[in-house]
């Protein structure tokens, strides 16, 4: 499921590349790339990274971010933010916790957050 999304993204951007006349730097920067994308181990969920150019007076950078769906694309949610990049996104072997590396403190260093599909966040909340 997440190839056939990354193939129509893939599509929708050599589509938009035919009626540009000229490619330029302004034009590759308004597109995200999509990658580091790795399955839960039941299969249901995916994680992938997002990375977009952020550009203002001041900065001219890529920032990326961690992004958690369900394998059948009907929902998604965007995990960390910030002025700082998320990397390298996993899933715990039972499934639990969503790991990813970060450099929010000057250090990298991997990051937990609570799966919110979990068996045990679906029990805890209800």
């Amino acid at each position: 499921m997440v190839y056939s999304r990354f193939c129509w993204a893939l599509l929708a951007a050599l589509a938009y590349a035919q009626d540009v006349k000229e490619w330029t730097p302004a034009h590759s920067m308004r597109f995200r790339d999509v990658a580091g994308v790795q399955a839960a181990p039941d299969g249901k969920l995916a994680l992938w990274t997002q990375r977009e150019a952020v550009m203002t007076d001041t900065k001219s950078e890529y920032r990326t971010h961690v992004f958690l769906g369900k394998s059948d694309g009907s929902w998604r949610v965007q995990l960390t933010r910030g002025e700082k990049s998320a990397t390298n996104p996993a899933f715990t072997p039972d499934g639990q916790f969503v790991v990813f590396a970060s450099d929010r403190s000057g250090n990298t260093w991997m990051n937990f957050s609570e799966n919110p599909w979990s068996a045990k966040s679906n029990a805890s909340s209800g």
